[in-house]
């Protein structure tokens, strides 16, 4: 197998490049998490070379010798410490921002006598959007989307029955996720967790280079081999 050249390495995880570069725990940990796959590989590149470009091995050796690099680096990757630190640190970023966002739908609910008529109110005005035509479900769903920045608009039709509002429960389950996905939190939450899927897939896309390039197998017993090796089965 060809040596990796550097611009191979350098585009395992490439949209890890486009991480925040700012010192919070969640993005440094993520950002950790890819560049410690790149140095294994990188590692694991110059010792493959030196058995590849050896003098003193034969075919045979530089097969054993390559296999017995790839199933320790890919033991490594099986349980990548740095990837398990950055899941972590992401699933405490996420729950952080899934209060601060309940808290966000929370801040617009019905507290005093006046707020709950005002609420009313505002199921009242949006049942009447759209009148009577064939398309009024449609213009009063758009015409509650365009109120989800204002918590109280969004209390009012999450806290009660969807037809007081005009809208289907369907159209109701539309304008929650919206009001979330419009929340700073939410954004941010769905952008480090699409953050922590490409360091996973660097960590797989890293054990499938090294598995091609020693000729290695994954067996049903979750252990990497050489394609020489039996195969080891296990009991359903």
């Amino acid at each position: 197998m060809a040596t990796w050249n550097p611009t191979l390495i350098a585009a395992v995880g490439s949209q890890a490049y486009q991480f925040p570069n700012i010192p919070v725990a969640h993005w440094e940990a993520l950002r950790n998490s890819v560049d410690g796959v790149r140095d294994l590989l990188n590692d694991v590149n110059d010792q493959m070379t030196a058995v590849e470009q050896s003098p003193d091995l034969k075919p045979s050796g530089i097969t054993r010798q390559r296999a017995a690099i790839a199933k320790t680096a890919l033991g490594k990757l099986k349980n990548f410490a740095k990837l398990d630190i950055a899941r972590h640190q992401v699933d405490k970023r996420v729950a952080t921002l899934k209060s601060k966002t309940q808290a966000l739908l929370d801040a617009g609910a019905a507290k005093t006598p006046g707020d709950a008529a005002i609420a009313v109110q505002i199921r009242d005005w949006l049942s009447r959007q759209g009148g009577n035509g064939d398309d009024a479900g449609s213009k009063r769903l758009a015409a509650a989307v365009s109120k989800i920045k204002d918590p109280r608009f969004v209390s009012a039709i999450l806290e009660a029955p969807a037809y007081l509002s005009g809208l289907t429960d369907d159209q109701v389950g539309i304008v929650r996720a919206q009001a979330l996905d419009s929340t700073d939190p939410s954004n941010e939450a769905r952008a480090v967790s699409n953050a922590l899927d490409v360091a996973e897939a660097a960590v797989k896309r890293a054990s499938n280079m090294i598995a091609e390039r020693a000729g290695m197998r994954a067996d049903p017993d979750g252990q990497w081999r050489h394609q020489t090796e039996k195969p080891v089965y296990t009991a359903a």
